[in-house]
């Protein structure tokens, strides 16, 4: 049996913008999103920069709907 995949809709979150205008934009300016590990629970923190989407897990929620 054949497999399918619907597509109902396109999003994107990334540490330099949260929907696909802002990314966009950031990607235009050459705005990096990389920076200081402020979320996610490591002992790099401080020691080295991430690419650290910058919200909590129920922002991230409401964002993906």
């Amino acid at each position: 049996m054949p497999r399918r995949v619907v597509v109902t809709g396109i999003g994107i979150i990334r540490s330099n913008g949260h929907n696909i205008a802002e990314t966009l934009e950031s990607l235009k300016s050459l705005k990096s999103g990389v920076g200081s590990i402020t979320h996610l629970q490591t002992g790099y923190r401080g020691l080295i920069p991430a690419a650290e989407i910058q919200l909590s897990n129920e922002q991230l929620m409401e964002l993906a709907g």
